[in-house]
């Protein structure tokens, strides 16, 4: 029982950290999020240092760095994405104070032009661009309350919509009122997600743009529930179980499951380069970016000051 609840409460605190970065009192930066464009020449790096929030661009092993974007004082960045093609990024800003209230944001990286959308009564908490590049997929709350025994208020009520830029049209996928869901991907049409800690469940997106009420499925090939971290790249699904340092690779096509990598930390934000010989991911401490080479089985950091 104690075991237990231990694991309660450090995921609570994972989720307060990653959820509310504006209750940061620390004065050194951290990184929230990263994301590797297609052609693996560049990193867009979502930051947060004394409470504002930073997205910039970085080439890789160079000094090149820009940035694009910066919070003001009364607003946060909760997410990042890159477009397909590499043209644009994707950000959700929201004001601070735990207010159900956001902006979706689409930046021109060629010319610098933004759209803004602007969602009441709705917290986003992460946009993914899908191959359609009018169509979005949110992960969005309808509540932020406090049910934490942190005391820290969280958002609720989750549940996943599809917003077309063309028209501003958005249209609920599923119909889950998720006490959480934290993690959540896309490839080939297929979201990928966890809720409240198990999974990854699977929902198609085509089909799920006819019928609201679509069932997502718990995917085949793993044994267990439990579900921290997930990415899925070219057909392989890299996850982590909560409370764990294991990092597992499944493939989606055998349903065949390794156990690739042991830490003694855990981590975030996995993503993979090199059509899946690399796999980075964001050490817990939120300081430095971890690359690990699949065949060399050798390991490679970015520490924060290299950006």
């Amino acid at each position: 029982m104690l075991r237990c609840m231990f694991l309660i409460i450090t995921i609570l605190f994972g989720l307060s950290c990653n959820l509310n970065s504006n209750e940061i009192k620390s004065d050194e930066a951290i990184i929230l999020q990263f994301e590797v464009f297609n052609n693996d020449s560049m990193l867009a790096l979502l930051t947060n240092e004394n409470g504002i929030s930073k997205i910039s661009i970085h080439t890789f092993y160079s000094e090149e760095k820009k940035t694009i974007y910066t919070s003001s004082e009364e607003d946060e960045i909760l997410s990042i994405d890159i477009s397909p093609d590499n043209r644009s990024i994707l950000f959700i800003s929201t004001p601070k104070g735990n207010q159900v209230v956001s902006t979706l944001f689409q930046i021109d990286l060629s010319s610098g032009s933004i759209k803004l959308f602007e969602f009441i009564d709705y917290l986003a908490t992460k946009a993914l661009f899908t191959e359609d590049p009018n169509l979005i997929i949110l992960l969005m709350a309808k509540e932020i309350n406090n049910y934490s025994p942190l005391g820290s208020e969280l958002p609720h009520k989750f549940d996943l919509y599809s917003f077309s830029s063309i028209d501003s049209k958005l249209k609920k996928i599923t119909n889950l009122n998720a006490f959480y869901i934290t993690k959540v991907c896309i490839e080939n049409r297929i979201l990928y997600f966890n809720i409240s800690f198990e999974g990854p469940y699977t929902i198609n997106l085509e089909s799920s743009q006819q019928n609201i009420n679509s069932n997502p499925s718990l995917i085949a090939g793993k044994e267990d529930k439990s579900c921290g971290q997930l990415n899925v790249f070219l057909n392989k699904l890299y996850y982590t179980n909560v409370g764990s340092t294991f990092l597992y690779e499944l493939d989606l096509n055998t349903k065949v499951t390794k156990n690739i990598l042991q830490l003694n930390y855990q981590i975030s934000n996995i993503r993979s380069i090199q059509n899946n010989k690399e796999i980075m991911f964001l050490k817990f401490d939120q300081k430095n970016i971890s690359i690990f080479n699949l065949e060399t089985k050798k390991m490679r950091t970015l520490a924060l000051n290299y950006f």
